[in-house]
């Protein structure tokens, strides 16, 4: 199967692991640097603090300065940083992630340009790496309910509709629907 790094962990991208792992699949979850309690904890005993859940098996934990060793051979990266760590994971993670490997981002929200138009994160860092694909995923779905395995439906966004199509067959599950969508 494949190797995924997801790169935060938060709530939302912790909750993921568990339809990637039901689909066979490991996840290298590299904390940013505020999930360094977040990692302790997972190391330790594989409960995530905040999300009060314990992580599928096939979860590896890697703290931030081990992101480099996270990204080795993997064949997605989750951008799962919170809006407020997007010019991190742009500046910290952007550079190491390995060329012709997919981005998909859970994080929400837009960027305010000084000209007053609104820009996503996925074209924010295609600005910065033009030679990768980033995909995003749009709600709604809560964090608790991916990890109960109850229903639930989001949209996974994107150009490359083969590739829209591959990355969805590596996380949609009986519980976890994903709609496709060029928006």
């Amino acid at each position: 199967m494949s190797i995924f790094t997801f790169i935060g962990a938060g709530v939302m991208a912790s909750s993921l692991t568990f339809p990637a792992t039901a689909n066979g699949h490991t996840v290298r979850l590299v904390g940013t640097p505020i999930d360094q309690d977040i990692i302790q904890g997972l190391k330790k005993n594989r409960q995530h603090i905040k999300l009060k859940e314990t992580l599928p098996e096939n979860v590896e934990f890697y703290f931030c300065e081990q992101m480099q060793q996270a990204l080795e051979d993997c064949d997605l990266v989750l951008c799962g940083v919170s809006s407020c760590g997007v010019d991190w994971f742009a500046q910290e993670a952007l550079p190491y992630l390995p060329n012709n490997v997919p981005v998909l981002s859970v994080t929400k929200g837009l960027l305010y340009l000084e000209d007053g138009s609104l820009q996503t994160f996925p074209d924010y860092w295609k600005t910065i790496r033009p030679d990768l694909e980033f995909f995003a995923i749009g709600g709604p779905c809560i964090a608790k309910e991916l990890c109960h395995h109850q229903e639930t439906i989001v949209a996974y966004c994107g150009k490359n509709w083969d590739q829209l199509e591959n990355i969805r067959s590596y996380f949609e599950t009986d519980y976890y629907h994903i709609a496709l969508t060029e928006d």
